[in-house]
């Protein structure tokens, strides 16, 4: 965590990297959406920067046109938020 100190998070569809070009043809449709849009799993995500020590920036990264309105913004920040205040639990599986 000491090597980290600004996070760009936002949620994406099911992308797989194939190459550049596909990569710039689906990033205006696919990536930066509101978190909660698409597939990545947050509890896990701030479960593990809080396992590794993490407590700085978060910051949120989303295009505009995968944004429906402000309220897309202020929802993604009290989800995000809404995870960083639940107690501390390990993930390992038992």
């Amino acid at each position: 965590s000491d090597r980290l100190y600004d996070i760009h998070t936002d949620d994406i569809t099911d992308f797989v990297w194939t190459d550049r070009k596909t990569y710039l043809a689906n990033i205006f449709h696919d990536v930066h959406l509101p978190i909660g849009h698409g597939t990545h799993d947050f509890a896990v995500i701030v479960q593990t920067l809080k396992e590794i020590g993490y407590d700085d920036w978060l910051t949120l990264e989303l295009y505009p046109q995968n944004v429906r309105s402000f309220a897309d913004h202020t929802e993604s920040r009290r989800k995000l938020e809404e995870l960083i205040r639940q107690p501390t639990a390990s993930l390992s599986k038992s």
